[in-house]
């Protein structure tokens, strides 16, 4: 299981881009059987970070369980 603010897992991947170990990191995102991410619509984010949120939910669908969370109603 691993758990995180949104805001810190798009960090870590922007971090792991920069540094040219985004395969690395994505691998290790994509592993854990549950993957729970907290403050979703919380703070804004990049168009960088939203494709890199992306490709790794793409990455876990349909081979690993994930939650969502945020205090926000649907329509906000």
């Amino acid at each position: 299981m691993y758990y995180g603010t949104l805001g810190d897992l798009i960090t870590s991947l922007e971090e792991a881009s920069q540094a040219g170990r985004l395969l690395h990191r994505m691998k290790t995102l994509s592993f854990p059987s549950l993957l729970i991410v907290d403050e979703i619509g919380y703070l804004p984010i990049s168009r960088t970070g939203a494709m890199l949120f992306f490709q790794l939910m793409s990455r876990r669908y349909e081979h690993a369980s994930t939650v969502l969370t945020s205090n926000k109603g649907f329509e906000e």
